[in-house]
């Protein structure tokens, strides 16, 4: 096979490649502590605190009373529309903890909108970039008495989980995002593992965007008739067939490629070889542990004989040795024969021996292949989820996961080191099958400089005051975050080879958060 496409970016200099099932950037770098900063300043004016009233009157209620109300409570116009909704492709959900409300798009557009009630007071939900990384329909909270939270999905391993709850109107939650009980269980319908879940403090719009900076899927060419490759007339055939020397070198042979598998198709191709590899090392397991065992008996039954001609030969010696005369002479052909029997017991031992030691190794060869090739597999299935790349200004890397599992990172650069590039994610929402072309979704987070901070941004404490950094101007918009980043060839080669529907980029002035980790994107 070989690669017959470019990748396509700006300038070899100027360029973000990535992609992936981007899961939590968590809180964009903070912890949910410092996330809570933008909801405990006296700025932020979409805090609507709950008054003595109304806390005291929820107190009176109980839960469970609350619970049963918004069961019977008759769901509104845009609960019942979101409850109809239908998905085409992945899905990528945005939260406003100002507006409390929750908008969730598909590769067409916003699909379904609902309000939600996040974080009370103390418990502020935390803002930042999250993947959905458990499902559970009848989850229950182990920190909340058992606290019931049907269609449970999670987006951090502290205790963050989008769920069906009571909404009063205002944040009440202890953190996680309730939501009317039809959207919830439609929202865990449609959604998948890794979906992309933005919390913000504003409404941020997730818009169609496209940027020559932003990368293109790697395909590769594939000549008919190749094992394991579909034959012309598939949905990935193209128009015009590129025609690919056979060999470097080679006069005037050549095949024609009609069919370009995009990286996913080629992961899964990848994962069948590899599947097969297994199949095949396990067979060749049994049929090595059977002729171990063969030969282990047959080493065996030589070293009995050996034992068994040993010491008929030390008998028939010791008889020999003690005749005489005619009797000793009687006894020469038995003492011959006794002493060729040993002789030969002696080398099929030898022989047994070495055959029952080589089958022994071939067979725990065998078994580290079988383990070579579940670990080939576990990878390779890895290769068929989409990847995803972290690009931190904080960090100077671009971090690569895939299966929620690190992939490689990387040093990059930005052009204006010093100023800020603001929190931008580009997702991969859908793709022409024969081109290989993206469609691209872009979400700016807002910021709200004035009580924002996180922990890691914070400045130095004088006299009992923080002291705010100064800030080098405002932060970039989607494209000039795009342009600014500066990154290795290589590296943008590798991105593209693993680049599909579903994968996503997330260019940010933060560096990982601290949930990052086992069982996470980012």
């Amino acid at each position: 096979m070989e690669f017959i496409r470019p990748i396509i970016f700006a300038s070899a200099a100027v360029s973000v490649v990535a992609l992936g099932a981007l899961a939590p950037v968590p809180h964009l770098g903070a912890t949910p502590v410092a996330a809570q900063s933008w909801w405990n300043s006296p700025s932020a004016s979409y805090y609507r605190p709950r008054t003595n009233a109304s806390r005291a009157s929820a107190q009176r209620r109980g839960p469970g009373t609350g619970r049963r109300a918004a069961a019977g409570k008759k769901p509104s116009a845009e609960e019942v529309l979101a409850s109809k909704a239908t998905a085409s492709g992945p899905l990528m959900a945005v939260v406003s903890l100002g507006a409390q409300r929750m908008t969730v798009y598909d590769s067409t557009g916003p699909i379904m909108r609902s309000p939600i009630s996040t974080g009370k007071a103390g418990h502020r939900t935390p803002t930042g970039v999250f993947s959905v990384i458990q499902k559970n329909r009848h989850h229950v909270s182990n920190i909340y008495s058992g606290a019931p939270m049907p269609y449970m999905q999670r987006i951090t391993w502290s205790g963050i989980a989008l769920h069906a709850g009571v909404l009063p109107g205002y944040p009440a939650s202890a953190g996680c995002i309730r939501m009317p009980y039809p959207v919830a269980a439609k929202l865990f319908a449609m959604s998948r593992m890794g979906m992309r879940v933005i919390v913000a403090p504003h409404e941020p719009q997730a818009t169609v965007f496209a940027h020559q900076a932003l990368p293109e899927p790697l395909m590769v060419a594939v000549p008919e008739g190749e094992a394991g490759v579909p034959r012309a007339g598939g949905p990935g055939e193209t128009s015009s067939p590129v025609r690919l020397a056979a060999a470097e070198g080679a006069e005037t042979v050549a095949h024609v490629a009609t069919r370009f598998l995009n990286p996913m198709e080629k992961a899964a191709q990848e994962r069948k070889d590899a599947r097969a590899r297994l199949v095949a090392a396990i067979r060749a397991n049994k049929e090595l542990l059977e002729a171990s065992l063969r030969s282990s008996a047959e080493a065996n039954a030589a070293a009995a004989a050996l034992r068994a001609a040993r010491t008929a030969s030390e008998q028939i010696k010791a008889r020999h040795a003690a005749a005489e005369g005619d009797a000793r002479a009687a006894l020469e052909p038995q003492f011959a024969e006794a002493e060729r029997s040993l002789a030969e017991a002696i080398t099929q031992d030898a022989q047994r021996n070495r055959a029952a030691y080589d089958a022994a190794k071939a067979s725990r060869d065998a078994e580290d292949a079988v383990a070579d090739a579940e670990a080939a597999v576990k990878v390779a299935d890895r290769g068929t989820e989409p990847i995803a790349v972290f690009v931190s200004r904080r960090e100077g890397k671009v971090l690569v996961r895939q299966g929620m599992m690190p992939l490689f990172e990387a040093p990059v650069t930005f052009k204006e080191p010093g100023k800020p590039v603001g929190t931008h994610v580009f997702q991969a929402m859908s793709a022409d099958t024969t081109t290989g072309r993206i469609s691209w979704k872009a979400v700016t987070v807002p910021e709200n400089f004035a009580g924002a901070e996180t922990l890691e941004g914070r400045g130095p404490v004088r006299r009992g005051e923080r002291v705010v950094p100064q800030r080098v101007g405002p932060p970039s918009d989607a494209t000039d975050a795009l342009e600014r980043v500066e990154m290795p060839d290589d590296v943008r080669r590798r991105i593209s080879e693993r680049l599909w529907v579903n994968g996503s980029i997330v260019i940010s002035d933060q560096g990982l958060g601290n949930e990052t980790g086992k069982g996470t994107d980012f």
